[in-house]
């Protein structure tokens, strides 16, 4: 009997021996069982071959068997949805919200936040501040608005949740000390002490039980002029601006003095005794002259960066100066350099024009920028970096492993690998070897001395071609072998 799948054939229990009867049975115990799929969506595995060994399931729908489940709450951000599966629908709750944008006013904190839907709003929280005309000010600051006076107290208002803000109307001071008028404009709360006279200070000479240390205040009024007690040559005037009175210093005017033109070495020098306007005379410089400027003795001044001058001293009868001056003389730069400027260095600095390149056979090559040269694998190129500066790059090609002398010896030829740099070995096709045996023996004959055996060596190629004659595939086989054979 021929048994389908997880069956086996049984010998029939009422079977005649000579005819024997086979049924198929269930074999449950070798056969590979499927599992029951697991299924999704509300789908159950249903038997598609009842009755049959190997079950078959499959899933199915089957709309009584759903389970009525209720609907979720959602939250504020989230709304209701049904998702419509293979067979059961199922309640879920999709996002529903967008960004707030919320700018808080005046002394509120913002703070944001970000829910499980990426939306973020925005929460105005009030700080501990006073807000008085859209200013914040922090609790215990004093301000003035106007004729009133404001403090923030640590008060708090119910209704905005800021503190409170405590105005008072200002009280003005309008004594003024001695000199000074109380002075007050109609667009100002208060007015100001401004002064109408000017104060002069003036410390009195010793004279018996006199106390030196408190001055004696003399008071001049606008306009007024005096001279200074300390210096001839110094004035006061009272002036007054802006409703206020002050003293300004002014300096004496001498008359047209005579004018004196000093020559070279020497400079105009005025003096002063008691009076207030000097004279004046031409006095040798303490020094060495240079284009207009005076040197100290000992000292050195750089003119350029090449040149340096020294003024020095000498002692002959008198003290005299004399100057002294050296510039610098630059060397040319080598070949293939240029000079450039450096701060502060007369002769700057000598820097590459092109690159230097050392070649395998031993030349050196100029490279200009931008310029490349082949030496075998070796590839040579020059070029200018960002600070200006000549950069040598060196790429070498890499090339398998060559042993051209062994090449040679075995009677190969050496060729280019295509178009590259790297060499390869080109076996010989066939060539004559010598090998060495170290005796021959025939019987009881033995050689004393090492045979050489010449025999040839070389490349055997093979292949399989179709042959159109003989209508089939064909090997070909062609081996390194004697043309002749020779006896030594």
């Amino acid at each position: 009997a021929t048994c389908g799948p997880c069956e086996a054939s049984r010998l029939k229990r009422n079977s005649d021996h000579c005819c024997p009867d086979y049924e198929c049975v269930c074999d449950l115990v070798s056969c590979d069982l499927p599992p029951v799929p697991s299924c999704e969506d509300g789908l159950i595995p249903i038997l598609n071959n009842p009755g049959e060994c190997k079950p078959n399931y499959a899933c199915a729908c089957r709309k009584e068997d759903c389970k009525q489940n209720t609907a979720p709450s959602c939250p504020s951000h989230r709304k209701l949805t049904v998702k419509k599966t293979k067979c059961c629908d199922e309640y879920e709750c999709t996002c529903s919200c967008t960004n707030s944008t919320v700018s808080c006013p005046a002394g509120y904190l913002s703070t944001s936040l970000t829910n499980d839907c990426d939306c973020t709003w925005t929460t105005c929280t009030p700080d501990k501040v006073c807000v008085h005309q859209n200013i914040v000010y922090p609790v215990g600051t004093n301000w003035e608005d106007g004729c009133t006076q404001c403090t923030c107290t640590d008060m708090k208002d119910a209704v905005t949740g800021l503190q409170i803000s405590e105005c008072l109307q200002k009280v003005c001071d309008n004594i003024c000390p001695e000199g000074s008028t109380y002075i007050k404009k109609e667009d100002e709360c208060c007015g100001q002490c401004k002064k109408s006279v000017c104060e002069e200070k003036v410390i009195p000479k010793g004279r018996g039980d006199t106390d030196l240390t408190k001055p004696t205040i003399h008071w001049h009024a606008v306009g007024s002029i005096w001279a200074s007690p300390r210096d001839p040559c110094v004035i006061y005037e009272c002036m007054q601006v802006n409703e206020d009175a002050f003293a300004v210093e002014k300096n004496v005017s001498c008359t047209q003095l005579e004018t004196h033109k000093c020559q070279l070495g020497f400079e105009l020098q005025c003096h002063r005794n008691t009076e207030c306007c000097p004279s004046c005379h031409c006095e040798p410089v303490n020094g060495c002259i240079l284009n207009g400027t005076i040197m100290g003795g000992g000292e050195t001044l750089m003119i350029d960066q090449c040149t340096t001058c020294h003024c020095s001293t000498e002692y002959d009868k008198m003290l005299s100066y004399k100057l002294v001056c050296g510039k610098t003389t630059c060397q040319p730069c080598p070949e293939n350099y240029r000079q450039e400027n450096v701060n502060g260095s007369c002769c700057g600095k000598c820097v590459p024009t092109v690159c230097v390149i050392k070649l395998k056979d031993g030349r050196v090559v100029p490279l200009k920028p931008n310029e490349s040269i082949e030496d075998g694998c070796d590839s040579h190129f020059c070029k200018v970096n960002e600070r200006g500066e000549f950069t040598w790059e060196k790429k070498t090609t890499g090339c398998p492993p060559f042993d051209r002398e062994k090449c040679l010896t075995d009677g190969g030829i050496v060729k280019q690998i295509d178009n590259t740099c790297c060499q390869m070995c080109e076996e010989a096709e066939c060539k004559q070897t010598t090998g060495v045996l170290k005796y021959v023996k025939v019987d009881d004959c033995m050689t004393q001395n090492e045979v050489n055996i010449h025999y040839c060596e070389g490349k055997c190629a093979s292949k399989a071609i179709y042959s159109i004659d003989s209508d089939r595939v064909e090997d070909q086989c062609i081996c390194c072998s004697a043309t002749q054979i020779g006896r030594a």
